[in-house]
């Protein structure tokens, strides 16, 4: 798999989480680790929504969080990612969203209950 294939398989990934209703207007990454560069990943860009992810403003970010490629800013958010990748190399894809119903019930006192 190329870096396009995996670059394309994260914009795939972006527009199937917004028509699921996962989208937060910019909240919320994607990353997918490089296959043949483990201490690698790609990670949608600072101030973008999962459906304006593009192959020209997808990051190259390394284990500590540093930009490598790519000149948009990145997320703060990207510890989350990198830090589940330094302790997890069987995981090459993280992603995190803020879906507005989980929201709304992690900050409720309430335990949920199935009907």
């Amino acid at each position: 798999m190329t870096h396009d294939d995996i670059k394309q398989k994260l914009i795939d990934a972006g527009k199937v989480l917004v028509a699921e209703g996962q989208d937060d207007f910019t909240r919320g990454h994607i990353s997918m680790r490089l296959p043949d560069n483990p201490g690698l990943f790609f990670m949608k860009p600072h101030s973008m929504g999962l459906d304006e992810i593009t192959m020209d403003n997808i990051l190259t970010i390394d284990l500590e969080g540093k930009v490598v490629a790519g000149t948009a800013k990145r997320h703060s958010e990207v510890y989350i990612h990198s830090e589940i990748f330094k302790v997890r190399p069987d995981v090459n894809c993280v992603l995190h969203t803020h879906p507005p119903y989980s929201i709304a019930l992690s900050a409720s006192s309430k335990p949920l209950k199935a009907y």
